[in-house]
C-alpha cells in the first residue's frame, strides 16, 4: 500500500517520498555507507525496506545520515542558490518552454524562478515523484530528458559531464536539500563595465556579480542570461561577450539572473569628434538640458536647431 514518509536530518530538507522513492533514497544510503562510512552495512532490498515499520525506516535515516554520508566538510547543496541557475541558464523556466501559463507536457516551473519552492514541488515531489532517481542520479528522468538520453521536446540542454549536469548529479545524490537553515538570500545583481565608449567593432567580455543578505557575492557571469536591445549597435552571446557594430549611437544590452536584472549602456562616438566648446556655449533652460547635452558631447552628436 503506496505511503508518504517524511525525512528531517540536517542533510534534507523535509522530502516526501512514496515507497518506490524511499527505497531508491534508502539503497542509495546504504550503498555509499557500505563503501564510506559504514563498510559493515548489508545490502538492503525493496521488501526488506518496504516492510520496515516507520519508526525503523526512521532511525535507519537518522543512523545513515550521521555516518558521514552527507559529509559536514563537503560544500552544502542548495536547490534556489545553485541549482535553479543551471536550469535557468539552460532555458528549461523560460516562457518559451515549462514557464508557459500552461507548463510543457504537465511539467510547469515558475517563470524566471520567482517562485523556488512551487519549481522545488515540480520537480520533486509532481507526478509521484517519478522525475528523479535517487539510488542511481544519472538514470532520474530530469537528467535524461535534459542531456537528450532520452526524447525531449526541447532537445538537448545540458551536455554529460558538464558543470551544470555535476550539479544536478551532486544535488540528487544528496537527497534533494531545499536550502540550508539561514540560507542568504540574492539581494541584487550587477554587471562590469555598466558604462563605456567603444570603437567600431570592438568586443568586451562582461563581468555579472550577484549579492546576498550575507554580504557574500558570487561571479555569475557564466549562468546569467544576456539580451541586446538593438543588434545594429551590439551583439552579446551566452557567456557575456560584447561585439560592437559598426554604427555610431548608443544601445543597452540587459544581464539577468535569477529574475534580477542590470543594464551595460554601450555608446559609439561618431567618427568626427566636435569640439568641446560647441556644448559649453549651448543655453541651459533647465535641469534636464545639462544631462541631455552631457549625452551629445559622449556620443560626438550636435544638437539640433530650433
Amino acid at each position: 500500500m503506496a505511503a508518504e514518509w517524511w525525512c528531517r536530518s540536517s542533510s534534507w530538507e523535509g522530502v516526501v517520498f512514496l515507497d518506490t522513492a524511499l527505497f531508491a533514497f534508502l539503497l542509495g544510503l546504504g550503498n555509499r555507507a557500505r563503501t564510506s562510512a559504514m563498510p559493515q552495512a548489508r545490502f538492503l532490498s525493496e521488501a526488506r525496506i518496504l516492510s520496515m515499520p516507520r519508526q525503523t525506516i526512521t532511525a535507519l535515516i537518522a543512523t545513515l545520515s550521521l555516518s558521514g554520508i552527507a559529509s559536514a566538510a563537503e560544500k552544502p547543496v542548495s536547490f534556489t542558490n545553485d541549482v535553479m541557475p543551471f536550469l535557468m541558464k539552460a532555458g528549461c523556466a523560460s516562457g518559451n518552454c515549462h514557464a508557459k501559463p500552461e507548463g510543457q507536457n504537465n511539467f510547469k516551473l515558475s517563470v524566471l524562478a520567482y517562485d523556488p519552492k512551487h519549481d522545488y514541488n515540480e520537480i520533486v515531489r509532481d507526478d509521484r515523484g517519478r522525475r528523479l532517481f535517487l539510488a542511481a542520479p544519472e538514470e532520474s528522468l530530469l537528467i535524461k530528458k535534459a542531456t537528450g538520453a532520452i526524447p525531449h521536446e526541447g532537445g538537448a540542454r545540458i551536455e554529460v559531464g558538464s558543470e551544470a549536469y555535476q550539479m544536478l548529479m551532486k544535488w540528487i545524490s544528496l537527497g534533494l536539500p531545499f536550502a540550508e537553515e539561514n540560507e542568504a538570500k540574492l539581494t541584487s545583481v550587477t554587471v562590469e563595465p555598466r558604462e563605456k565608449g567603444y570603437a567600431k567593432s570592438e568586443a568586451q567580455k562582461l563581468k555579472v556579480t550577484a549579492r546576498y543578505s550575507d554580504g557574500s557575492a558570487r561571479d555569475v557571469t557564466r549562468l546569467s542570461l544576456y539580451t541586446s536591445n538593438d543588434k545594429e549597435m551590439a551583439v552579446v552571446d551566452e557567456q557575456g561577450l560584447i561585439k560592437v557594430g559598426t554604427t555610431s549611437g548608443e544601445g543597452v544590452v540587459v544581464a539577468s539572473y535569477m529574475g534580477m536584472v542590470d543594464v551595460v549602456r554601450v555608446t559609439v562616438p561618431a567618427d568626427k569628434k566636435l569640439p568641446d566648446d560647441l556644448y559649453s556655449k549651448l543655453p541651459v533652460n533647465n535641469e534636464i538640458d545639462r544631462p541631455v547635452y552631457a549625452r551629445l558631447k559622449k556620443l560626438g552628436i550636435a544638437p539640433s536647431e530650433g
